[in-house]
Formats: C-alpha cells, structure tokens, sequence
C-alpha cells in the first residue's frame, strides 16, 4: 500500500510510500521513520534540546478533527542527553528544563496543484517513572512546513527541523 496521494516532492513521497506499507503478520518488521528533532540556534544544534524516536503512519480518517482525519505520521521520541540538554536540567538557573518526551504529528492535505499542505505540530511532555506521559509542558504549531530529502523544516531558520530515515520495529504484545 501506497501513501494515498502524491504529496509532490519525489524523495519525501518515498518516505511517506514506504512507512504507509501495511505491517506483516505479526507486526514483525513494522516500517517506521526514525526522527532527531532539532531546533538550530544562531545555526548550531548545541544548546537546545533534541529528540529521537519513532513515527508511524497514521491513515486517512482515524480522528474526528478535520486536520486528524489528515493522512500523516504521529508518534513519540525522547529527550537525548546532550551537552545543552544535560547542562539545562542541572543548572539551578534554568528556569524551564527542558521536557523528557515529544510527540511529533504531521499530516498532509492535497492541494488542486502543486505539492500537498503540511501541517505540523510538537507536544512536549513530562512523564513518570514508567516514561509514561503525564503533563503537557508546551505545544507548537507551526506556520510554514517544508518538506527536504532529510526530512522537514518547520518555521525554518528559527524553528525546528524533522531529520527522517527508514527504520523497522518489532512489536510484540
């Protein structure tokens, strides 16, 4: 199975075409985009946070909103221990640490001509003991998404950037 339409960039719509492939029995080799998300300063990646995990395909019509019946990917990552990240949480002068888990959605709206809408949004997250989420600490929407051969730049210089890559996952029960 195929993503259900062209989105109008030929490297991402590999992307999006693969991870859209139906899972095999018993969820062996499940497609997935593995992600590092960013957000350059002054163009570096050194002082704030970033984030690694996984995202999966999300089909046409599984939620009641207008953009969440959107064709797209959603999943979740986790902080990494970076320098920035890690001098941030022990540092008794920062004033919001920064938060342990992102969940990441992207979905896609086809346009008449030209290459689809992107709307992309973060939720970052606290969590338990368990990594379980358990408060919101910050969203973001984003204005402008535009999709690269590495992934998506979301309210580019000054926003976030979404690095993709091909992956597979075991699910187990």
């Amino acid at each position: 199975m195929a993503f259900p339409f062209s989105v109008g960039f030929a490297p991402f719509q590999e992307l999006l075409d693969w991870v859209a492939e139906a899972p095999p029995a018993r969820a062996r080799d499940t497609h997935a985009l593995r992600f590092r998300l960013l957000k350059p300063q002054n163009n570096t990646f050194t002082h704030d946070p970033h984030y690694s995990g996984l995202l999966f395909f999300r089909p046409e019509g599984v939620s009641p909103s207008f953009v969440g019946r959107r064709p797209g990917l959603d999943g979740f990552g986790n902080l990494l221990a970076t320098e920035g990240a890690c001098r941030s949480i022990l540092d008794p002068d920062t004033a919001v640490p920064p938060a342990e888990l992102v969940r990441v959605f992207v979905a896609f709206r086809q346009q008449q001509s030209g290459p689809a809408q992107v709307i992309a949004s973060l939720s970052f997250r606290d969590v338990d003991m368990l990594q379980m989420p358990i408060q919101t600490t910050g969203e973001v929407e984003f204005n402008h998404v535009e999709m690269t051969t590495s992934g998506l730049n979301m309210d580019h210089p000054e926003g976030w950037t979404l690095m993709l890559r091909r992956t597979t996952v075991l699910l187990s029960s």
